[in-house]
């Protein structure tokens, strides 16, 4: 009876023992988990803050040179302040200038032939790349500069007439050559009128016979 009580009293010290372990061990793989899930939102949260930070590229000019490199090009966006480096196809930019933080200015590297990627680096390792931002061409065949536009002048009213509408300046324009037109075609029309009428009087004219006098003889 003794051994039978005292070998139930061992089971439930095991017992309870197995339950404080479980108990143990279960708190620490809970708390290890709810750090774990605190640390990937905390990460979580600091990479979108600092991307906000990011440099933003809005434009490059010029966006084109030689193939040798050395023209100078500003750019302009911004978060610039921490921008270290300017990459273009792969290779820095030198002669670097941060003028405020949306003005860049840095020198062309060498590249080849054909577009090139822009990444602006930022001092803590972040990065803003523009695809195709810059462009070499071949120095021994420049490229072909655009035919430079003239501006034409803003349209303007100049009167109205009732329900016909405002009268601008392109509008007389336009009736001046019409009228120009016109004038032409008619001062055409009567000069050829006028110089096959001529011809055709010309035509009918007919020379009198000349009467010769015979002299007496004496």
């Amino acid at each position: 009876m003794v051994e039978r009580r005292y070998s139930q009293r061992i089971f439930e010290v095991m017992l309870a023992v197995m339950l404080a372990c479980v108990g143990v061990f279960g708190g620490i793989f809970g708390t290890t988990q709810t750090g774990a899930a605190n640390l990937n939102a905390r990460t979580t949260v600091n990479v979108v803050v600092e991307s906000s930070d990011l440099p933003i590229i809005d434009s490059i000019s010029p966006d084109r040179g030689p193939t040798s490199g050395g023209d100078t090009i500003t750019i302009t966006g911004d978060n610039f302040d921490n921008v270290t480096e300017v990459i273009i196809g792969g290779s820095q930019c030198t002669d670097l200038v941060i003028v405020d933080s949306h003005t860049i200015t840095c020198t062309v590297p060498p590249g080849a032939e054909g577009s090139a990627d822009v990444t602006l680096v930022t001092s803590e390792g972040w990065s803003r790349t523009k695809d195709d931002g810059y462009t070499y061409y071949d120095d021994s065949e420049p490229p072909i500069p655009p035919k430079p536009q003239l501006p034409l002048p803003p349209a303007t009213g100049l009167f109205t007439l009732g329900g016909w509408g405002t009268i601008t300046n392109y509008d007389i324009m336009f009736i001046i050559a019409g009228l120009l037109v016109l004038g032409g075609v008619i001062f055409l029309m009567v000069h050829s009128s006028h110089k096959g009428t001529k011809q055709a009087s010309k035509g009918k004219s007919t020379k009198k016979p000349v009467a010769k006098r015979k002299k007496a003889r004496k």
